[in-house]
């Protein structure tokens, strides 16, 4: 049996109280991320926590046998988050290494603007080329890191993880490189975008891949330079909300009313322990109903965010309609502007070939089409010299004087140049 003193009593604190006191620092954020950063500050730095953690994650401990530990005598026992061992933040006085997933796959639009499709098996097959990436504040403007770029670590580890589909390992951050604001940003799990700067080949192709559509396919290889980490703000093209960059492989908040409710009846969980509630607490305990009621709170919190996300999904659909209907109508007026260019040209080409067979004679008439293709490209000085050579096929000049008294009713002017402005027509297009 274990023994309250009076110190463990006072130390005790009932559900209004937490009640009061939850209200109190969500109201007020600044001191709520405060308060948070105290708890992980204190939940990594604890005796033993890492090891605990590990134990705990391996024995599979549950909350009975907590109970059973406590009902025995041995003491309270720390409660650690085993999914430190696995995906958590690990640091050190010299750096932080934190879990990261630096690539998955699926449709991205990067700088060049254009939707493109990351393909798993080419992720997968340049895995080892993402280790030892050095890590910086932002995108290289050259192709490699020079002396005043911030180097602000490096990428420790790179895998393929067949079930996510994506390339995933340990980012190392050397605090020494980090700003202070940085250094709290990682301690806080305030995690910036990320991004792989690289250079792959690309081929044009269209399609679609999990309801989004591309325009390009990745080839590979990746001949990866940096990994950019935006602690400024700026947004990847894969953002950590749709699953990619640092600290993307850890197990969400304990919420100290979760623990609160999977907590055995006769204890209450007290800076991180479970510890045998006071008799006089007992019945408290057991009426859950304000902890409940925080919970339906939460819960139409979280549904009236959900609307305003369907809504705003409903505009970009209505937004990506419109889109699609002005390319339509771009199409068209495109397929009728080149339509018109071809019959215009066709027409050209047609007068120009009929002026041509007006100074052919009767019998070179019939060959039209191929001495069209004949001189139908020369320029004005090489058909000249076409014409030289080719004389027997024209019309003599009597016969052009003739046709040409015939077409202006024999005025003399006319009949001398007739000639000589079919030439000139023929070739005004050149």
């Amino acid at each position: 049996m274990i023994t309250i003193t009076e110190k463990q009593e006072n130390s005790e604190v009932s559900p209004e109280y937490l009640k009061a006191f939850h209200k109190f620092v969500t109201g007020h954020p600044l001191i709520y991320d405060q308060v948070k950063a105290e708890i992980h500050k204190r939940a990594r730095g604890s005796a033993g926590g890492q090891a605990k953690a590990r134990k705990a994650q391996e024995e599979d401990i549950e909350l009975e046998d907590i109970e059973e530990h406590l009902l025995a005598g041995e003491g309270p026992l720390k409660v650690t988050n085993a999914a430190h061992v696995e995906g958590e933040i690990l640091e050190t006085d010299e750096y932080f290494d934190v879990p990261t997933v630096f690539a998955k796959e699926g449709v991205f639009v990067g700088t060049n603007g254009i939707p493109t499709l990351k393909r798993y098996d080419v992720l997968k097959a340049n895995a080892p080329r993402f280790l030892g990436v050095p890590i910086t504040d932002k995108h290289l403007e050259t192709d490699t890191l020079r002396p005043d770029d911030r180097w602000l670590g490096h990428a420790i580890s790179a895998t393929s993880r067949d079930d996510k589909r994506d390339i995933f390992g340990i980012s190392r951050y050397y605090k020494k490189n980090l700003l202070p604001d940085e250094i709290g940003k990682i301690q806080n799990k305030q995690f910036p975008d990320a991004s792989p700067g690289y250079f792959t080949i690309t081929k044009r192709e269209t399609g679609e891949f999990e309801g989004k559509k591309y325009d390009a396919v990745e080839l590979g290889p990746y001949n990866v330079v940096e990994y950019a980490n935006f602690f400024s703000g700026t947004k990847g093209a894969c953002s950590r909300e749709m699953g990619c960059g640092p600290f993307q492989n850890a197990s969400p908040e304990p919420d100290p009313f979760e623990e609160l409710m999977k907590a055995p009846s006769s204890h209450v969980l007290v800076d991180g322990r479970f510890v045998k509630r006071c008799p006089k607490q007992t019945n408290e305990a057991d009426k859950m109903e304000e902890i409940e009621a925080l919970r339906a709170d939460y819960e139409k919190q979280l549904n009236a965010a959900n609307e305003k996300v369907t809504s705003l999904e409903g505009i970009v659909s209505e937004l990506s309609a419109k889109l699609d209907g002005l390319a339509t109508e771009h199409k068209q007026l495109n397929e009728a502007f080149t339509s018109k260019a071809t019959a215009e040209a066709a027409a050209s080409e047609s007068a120009h070939k009929e002026t041509f067979k007006k100074q052919l004679n009767a019998a070179a008439a019939t060959e039209i089409d191929t001495l069209w293709d004949e001189v139908r490209d020369m320029n004005p000085a090489t058909y000249e010299a076409w014409k030289i050579t080719n004389s027997a096929k024209l019309l003599t000049e009597a016969e052009a004087k003739t046709l040409a008294g015939k077409k202006t009713l024999n005025s003399a002017d006319v009949v001398e140049s007739a000639r000589a402005k079919a030439d000139a027509t023929l070739f005004k297009r050149r």
